[in-house]
């Protein structure tokens, strides 16, 4: 398990040392019926989705997923996907989102929870002098 430097606040200042130390996890939104992973990635490195049904996949910066999540107008990477594995390349260096949902009439299952097998996995490019 690779340990990674990732800072997490709130409104009253900087997260315990226990929170920085949680293992990074995937959420399941309530309301709005989606999967969402947060990462930090580099440009050019290579998100790879595994799911066991159709899905829309999306990669989304911190500014969009706010909008993406808020029903707001967004922009991302991705879409709809029948064959997997799915690879989205990363456009720039920074935190990004990946959201999955069932693929539906509606961008977003407001009905129920996606029911589906899936696994995210990162690709990371070599960078020079590491």
């Amino acid at each position: 398990m690779s340990m990674c430097k990732r800072v997490v606040s709130y409104a009253g200042g900087v997260a315990s040392l226990a929170a920085l130390l949680r293992p990074r996890f995937t959420t399941e939104s309530e309301s709005m019926k989606f999967i969402h992973q947060r990462e930090q990635l580099e440009e050019g490195d290579l998100v790879v989705i595994q799911c066991s049904q159709p899905c829309n996949i999306r990669l989304m910066n911190d500014a969009n997923f706010r909008a993406f999540r808020n029903r707001g107008r967004h922009t991302y990477h991705g879409g709809a996907f029948i064959k997997f594995p799915a690879k989205i390349r990363v456009p720039s260096s920074g935190f990004w989102n990946i959201t999955l949902d069932t693929v539906s009439r509606k961008a977003v299952s407001v009905t129920r929870k996606p029911q589906l097998e899936y696994s995210i996995t990162f690709k990371r490019q070599r960078r020079e002098g590491i």
